[in-house]
């Protein structure tokens, strides 16, 4: 290339950078000031909030992550991650089927024996996509305030016996169970706990270094508290213990760490493109009717581009992580406050960003 014609070029992309990274700054301020505004109104004591779009990578905490010691929420404030466990558990299964250990096809008790025959078969295609027939929380006041730890087979027992909602293949019913049921296949066929096999093959492999099992016991840095607004008065939440629920809602995350999770699948790692591509499939039912999820991803639409999602709720927590791998675009959010409802939110830091995000 001729040295003027070289010039240019250099110039012409760090004035593009620039004019792109001075975009991206005034659309952050656009959310901080609305962040701050929402915070504010709705009294949401600590939220959390990571963007990449492309080069551009912006992270921060706004109020408290514990309230009565006044601690800052930041990036690296430590959440638990609610049902955005459950892309966590899919991954893995996703990965023990590309080793060929795992048949999408087979009936669960293939590889958890221990989990009752029902009037129908139930297969792993079919747990990853909510069509499995496995029941959620039948009473959610006894089984959603489990306190005492609970061992995997223990919190399949929990379940074990109810009765299938419907016909495998024939419904989207949503369950955490369905999703403990696809963690104890995980455990029966690595011969290693939940936890110990997505830390090897998935946490680390992402760069996911503050992700974890929810261990009420251990020292984790930066942890959350969570808080409810009761009768108008701010409480802390109940405690529940969450090994109850293992592999649908049982890890601790930042925001941060939840950027990586879909970051890293969308540049290959951990999962080869076809399988991934698989679990970011919409899955229909047996009747041809689309579900709005995949196999462990929720499947979503905005401006014509495939959007990629979870959201996750329970004691302590709320939580959402969004993707639209065409944009190159993911937003992650945490908050401690249980009143809140992340996905006004997040729509509205989508149009923000909208501009950015169209062809």
């Amino acid at each position: 290339m001729h040295r003027k014609s070289l010039v240019f070029a250099y110039i012409f992309f760090f004035a593009t950078s620039a004019f792109a990274q001075t975009v991206h700054e005034a659309k952050v301020r656009e959310v901080e000031t609305f962040i701050e505004q929402t915070m504010k109104e709705k009294q949401i004591t600590g939220l959390s909030i990571a963007i990449v779009h492309g080069d551009f990578r912006w992270s921060r905490g706004f109020g408290f992550s514990d309230v009565e010691n006044q601690v800052p929420a930041s990036a690296d404030s430590s959440y638990r991650m609610a049902s955005v466990s459950k892309p966590m558990t899919a991954i893995a299964i996703l990965k023990l089927v590309e080793e060929g250990k795992v048949d999408l096809d087979a009936e669960v008790q293939t590889y958890v024996p221990y989990f009752p025959k029902k009037p129908h078969p139930v297969t792993i295609r079919q747990l990853l996509a909510h069509q499995g027939g496995i029941s959620h929380y039948r009473d959610y006041e006894k089984e959603g305030r489990i306190n005492d730890p609970k061992t995997t087979r223990e919190s399949i027992a929990i379940f074990a016996d109810f009765d299938l909602v419907n016909e495998p293949g024939t419904k989207y019913s949503y369950t955490s169970y369905g999703f403990n049921l696809l963690g104890a296949v995980v455990e029966e066929v690595s011969k290693q706990p939940y936890g110990a096999y997505l830390d090897a093959n998935v946490w680390k492999p992402l760069g996911m270094t503050a992700t974890m099992m929810d261990d009420p016991r251990a020292l984790v840095p930066h942890r959350v508290y969570g808080y409810v607004l009761e009768d108008g008065k701010l409480r802390r939440s109940l405690y529940v213990d969450m090994s109850s629920r293992f592999g649908g809602g049982g890890t601790r995350s930042t925001v941060k760490d939840m950027v990586r999770l879909f970051e890293g699948l969308h540049e290959g790692k951990v999962l080869k493109p076809a399988t991934r591509d698989l679990g970011w499939t919409d899955q229909p039912t047996r009747d041809g009717k689309l579900t709005g999820y995949g196999l462990g991803f929720g499947i979503d639409v905005h401006n014509g581009d495939r959007v990629i999602s979870h959201t996750g709720s329970q004691a302590e927590t709320r939580t959402s992580l969004l993707m639209i791998p065409t944009r190159h675009f993911v937003l992650a959010l945490a908050t401690n406050f249980e009143n809140t409802e992340l996905r006004p939110i997040r729509q509205k830091i989508l149009e923000i960003f909208d501009p950015l995000l169209r062809p």
